[in-house]
């Protein structure tokens, strides 16, 4: 008697984190950022990397971020990457009490996918 192996459907997406589609095979880190510790101010800034794991190039771009808090270099024309590099981006973010903000997010265009990253304070 054979049993029956029930079928389950993949998911196609990375981790609750990072809601890129595997088919991208786009690794951002960190998966998103965490401001933490931060004091009136004064200016912190945090690394991100977009890099290409794929066989094939993809194309990215880069929006402002929703909060005018942060500042970041923006890829609003685009930028083909090819696999196996990658892209790095610093975050900068002025902490002011008056413009105190807890959460943000920023458009990452992975081809023809658009991704909000998660910024967090």
């Amino acid at each position: 008697m054979s049993e029956k192996i029930p079928l389950f459907v993949v998911n196609e997406y990375e981790d609750s984190a990072n809601d890129i589609p595997k088919l991208l095979n786009v690794k951002i880190i960190p998966p998103k950022m965490n401001f933490v510790g931060a004091f009136e101010g004064k200016k912190y800034h945090q690394k991100l990397t977009i890099q290409n794991c794929g066989k094939e190039p993809v194309f990215i771009r880069i929006c402002p971020a929703t909060s005018y808090a942060f500042k970041i270099k923006t890829l609003v024309r685009g930028q083909r990457l090819s696999p196996g590099l990658s892209i790095v981006r610093y975050i900068s973010y002025t902490y002011m009490r008056a413009t105190a903000v807890r959460y943000s997010t920023l458009p990452i265009h992975i081809n023809d996918y658009q991704f909000k990253y998660k910024i967090i304070v």
